[in-house]
Parts: C-alpha cells; sequence; structure tokens
C-alpha cells in the first residue's frame, strides 16, 4: 500500500454507536477501539487490513472517486459496517 492510500484510511468512524480510530505513527498504523484499547493494523492488500490481535478482516468501501467511506468486517455471520466520520 502506498503512503498516500495509507492516509486516506486515517480518521474516525462510527460502529454502532462507538467511535473507532484509525491513526498514523511513524510507519505503523492503529486501531483505537472504546478510546483505550489500541491494536496495530498491517495491510493485506490495498482494500484490506487486519491486526494480529483481532481474529478479523477489515475491508474498506470507497465511493466512485476513490475517498475512503469507512470499512467492513464479518463477525459471527454477521457483516458490520463502521462508516467514515
Amino acid at each position: 500500500m502506498t503512503i498516500i492510500n495509507a492516509l486516506k484510511i486515517v480518521g474516525d468512524y462510527l460502529l454502532q454507536g462507538y467511535t473507532l480510530t484509525i491513526s498514523r505513527k511513524d510507519n505503523a498504523h492503529f486501531l483505537t477501539a472504546n478510546r483505550s484499547e489500541v491494536f496495530q493494523i498491517y495491510y493485506s492488500s490495498p482494500e484490506a487490513f487486519f491486526s494480529n490481535e483481532l481474529p478479523l478482516e477489515f475491508i474498506i468501501d470507497n465511493d466512485p472517486a476513490g475517498k475512503v467511506t469507512g470499512f467492513y468486517f464479518n463477525q459471527g455471520g454477521a457483516k458490520k459496517s463502521a462508516k467514515k466520520l
């Protein structure tokens, strides 16, 4: 993933009333849940990421112009979507 593409995902997301934050520090990206749980994330492709600490793969949603609009993952057979704020 290029640095420009990686920067597009940085921001706050809303998932079922909770705010999730994707941030970048140095060359690493992090997913923060509940403002306290921090997980380093890694990119498996330009459109997907994961954390070694979570048993999930996250898929990035983009609009037709390529702007990140959110991401989703499957948990327990249900699709969970987080919208970018």
